[in-house]
């Protein structure tokens, strides 16, 4: 209904200002901030998505009421509606977040905004949705694996009586190729080939695992994500069963993909560990010292946190631990917020093959210059060093220079990654044109151009690194600041999991003599 959409969009936008939103968030709301705000409202009442925001603001309302760390992460975190909702805890305007990374008026996708949540407190959140909504209109999406070429070999080899020894000479002749078929592995392997032909034993085992392939192998339930009906049984839409696991969760026997077709509100809530930790360790820091710590409230620029970054010293930090990206922060020296951000996007194979990562390092600590080829990508690549690192960037260049829209530049994106060469020829006329209108010559254009399709294979979501970018500081300042309780909090936190005769690597360089046995 028309008017149920006005009135949830009125409701939206009543929040986000008067009601602990932007007034909360801003000392002073410039009117930047109410352009912005007023814009995405207006894209969000538009495509009829008002309701959903307002859904997950009250799943988060009831975490922060009920001391559950959440942070969201993706491209949402790129609206400034979900920051004055306090559903994200990124200021877009600051670190130049586009709302058009997420969502957009010509691209007819829900919105899709990814949380995180304290791993031991998940369960609360689904406790209370499946409260507030009924049991019978909430799920969790189940996962189905299938038999792959490998293991269904192994298991027919295992069911029709082949020794274990000759089953793993089996299975290794086949290629390892990534989503290889048995098909696919026999046109690709001589000997696995003649071994079909020439053994009625081996071409029985090939037969019946030709027949399974593909079929269900087992049953599990995703990760994060949760669908809602709107007031009817959830049964209504799709298949349910029992969780074989616990007994009483219900589980879609349907796939994500499935699931969204059908229409059902999705929402991603992930367990993450690091959240956990980070609780942990600040209520250690109440207990031990008497200090009130706000997750997100720290003092910024903090020496002594970069400090121990720039010494590699990260066991513990998030996504930063790793002997690869440590030895990376050695070389980058990182100083501000922005470096964390950019090591979390260029440290990934296509970046660190194509000399990104040593560009951005040697400019950063003077070894090279940037260049630029016009004044508007020094203004948009000068805090990255003129690397071309996020997928923002590209879309901004796009825009500025070639005079595409924004709602119109991330499908330049995906078809650059997608090598989808008609979409990527009809931008590039438009952005020649556009680029001719502002009076540049065509060859450097055509680098322009050239750069932008080099570099959108392997630009990263910035909106993404810089939520995560916010975790991974907020786990160094606490490490720098308090390493006891912080490495308390991590081995507590990984008592399943964790190899405890490998305890002294992980607090290494930790003053261990303060700690009294």
């Amino acid at each position: 209904d028309h008017r149920d959409l006005h009135t949830a969009y009125r409701r939206q936008r009543q929040m986000c200002i008067r009601d602990r939103g932007l007034d909360d968030r801003y000392d002073v709301v410039s009117q930047e901030v109410i352009d912005r705000l007023d814009r995405e409202l207006a894209v969000i009442e538009k495509l009829g998505f008002a309701n959903y925001f307002l859904v997950v603001w009250d799943l988060i309302r009831f975490a922060r009421e009920n001391g559950i760390p959440t942070n969201a992460r993706g491209s949402g975190v790129g609206s400034l509606v979900c920051y004055s909702l306090y559903i994200s805890h990124a200021c877009p305007l600051e670190h130049e977040l586009l709302f058009e990374r997420f969502l957009d008026e010509n691209r007819l996708e829900a919105p899709d905004i990814d949380i995180d949540i304290c791993k031991t407190r998940r369960s609360e959140l689904i406790q209370y949705t499946v409260n507030k909504y009924g049991e019978d209109c909430v799920a969790q999406i189940g996962t189905f694996g299938t038999m792959s070429c490998r293991s269904v070999i192994a298991d027919c080899a295992r069911a029709l009586g082949l020794p274990y020894a000759e089953s793993r000479e089996l299975v290794d002749l086949v290629p390892e190729t990534l989503g290889i078929t048995i098909e696919e592995a026999i046109a690709e392997s001589e000997e696995l080939a003649t071994r079909v032909s020439n053994e009625p034993a081996i071409e029985e085992i090939i037969k019946y695992a030709q027949n399974l392939e593909g079929n269900v192998r087992n049953t599990g339930v995703h990760a994060a994500a949760v669908v809602v009906s709107n007031g009817q049984p959830i049964t209504d839409f799709v298949p349910v069963m029992k969780n074989k696991r616990t007994g009483d969760a219900i589980i879609t026997q349907w796939a994500m993909a499935e699931v969204e077709e059908a229409g059902l509100l999705k929402l991603d809530f992930l367990g993450l560990k690091n959240l956990t930790v980070i609780t942990d360790t600040i209520k250690a820091v109440k207990q031990n010292h008497g200090i009130d710590i706000d997750m997100h409230d720290l003092p910024e620029g903090d020496s002594k946190t970069y400090e121990l970054l720039r010494n590699g010293q990260t066991k513990g930090v998030f996504q930063l631990e790793g002997g690869g990206i440590s030895e990376f922060l050695t070389r980058l020296r990182p100083d501000c917020f922005n470096d964390i951000s950019a090591v979390l996007a260029l440290y990934r194979p296509g970046p660190l093959g194509g000399g990104m990562t040593d560009t951005y390092v040697d400019v950063k600590n003077g070894k090279k210059r940037a260049k630029y080829a016009h004044p508007v990508l020094k203004e948009i690549l000068e805090s990255t060093y003129g690397v071309m690192v996020y997928q923002e960037q590209v879309m901004q260049v796009l825009h500025r220079l070639g005079g595409i829209e924004l709602s119109k530049a991330y499908t330049v994106i995906k078809a650059s990654s997608k090598k989808k060469e008609e979409v990527i020829a009809s931008n590039h006329d438009a952005f020649m044109q556009g680029c001719r209108a502002q009076g540049l010559r065509a060859q450097t254009a055509a680098e322009i151009w050239n750069m932008i399709l080099q570099f959108a294979g392997y630009g990263f979501n910035n909106s993404h690194t810089v939520a995560y970018a916010q975790v991974s500081y907020i786990t160094a300042y606490l490490k720098a600041h308090y390493p006891l309780e912080f490495m308390a909090s991590i081995l507590t936190a990984d008592v399943p999991n964790r190899n405890f005769t490998k305890k002294d690597a992980l607090c290494e360089h930790l003053d261990l003599s303060l700690i009294h046995i």
